[in-house]
């Protein structure tokens, strides 16, 4: 069955990741270790408060193998809880990627077909798209058919769709975490923590961390 993403574009995309070359997994140790970026996750799907931290380590793993670390920050749903992390309520940087995790309700206000698994929205031009969205019911539709823990499967949609956000749109690939579509024995490479990007993906998003970063001194420089 083939499963789906839809990038914010406008465009509706077929995710799918792929059994990866072992060859083209490997990234160079010569990758600049200070790449950092800042994840905000909002958990409106309520998902057991295990999963989605569980999931953000899973999504770290695989930026780390790129080379670009990624700080998490739980951040409060207004009206749900009453404190927040401070850091939640800055105002978000380049260098800053938000990702709510939908309920159904929500999600479906957003697909454009039933096999969507979430979206991202791509920046045009010179810009940096920031924002994403994974649907929960259907992480939750995949755990049940292919028996696989949800936390694992969320951590590889959202490092998918951070992916997007700095790769830009029309960047799935032919291998890796960004090919599609995903099946069966996709999911089991997942399992097996074997699923990363690409070497030229790796350094691509590298590439887009850099800029982020600078953008952020050059905010910082004009506002003192």
């Amino acid at each position: 069955m083939t499963q789906s993403f839809r990038n914010a574009s406008s465009m509706a995309l077929i995710l799918g990741l792929t059994v990866p070359i072992l060859a083209e997994s490997r990234t160079s140790e010569t990758r600049d270790p200070s790449l950092k970026i800042s994840v905000r996750i909002y958990n409106y799907a309520a998902a057991t408060s295990g999963v989605p931290a569980k999931a953000q380590g899973e999504a770290a793993r695989i930026f780390s193998r790129s080379g670009i670390e990624t700080n998490w920050l739980a951040c409060a749903i207004p009206g749900r809880e009453v404190e927040t992390n401070p850091s939640c309520k800055a105002k978000p940087e380049a260098t800053d990627i938000q990702v709510r995790i939908l309920p159904r309700k929500m999600a479906r206000k957003l697909m454009n077909h039933h096999s969507e698994f979430g979206l991202a929205f791509t920046a045009l031009g010179d810009g940096f798209g920031s924002n994403a969205s994974i649907f929960y019911h259907r992480v939750e539709e995949l755990s049940a058919r292919r028996h696989t823990s949800r936390p694992l499967l969320l951590g590889h949609l959202i490092a998918h769709e951070i992916g997007h956000l700095l790769l830009g749109s029309n960047s799935h690939s032919g291998s890796g975490i960004m090919h599609v579509p995903w099946d069966r024995r996709q999911v089991e490479r997942a399992s097996l923590g074997t699923l990363f990007f690409t070497p030229r993906e790796a350094s691509r998003m590298s590439d887009q961390v850099s800029r982020r970063m600078a953008a952020v001194a050059i905010s910082a420089r004009a506002s003192r």
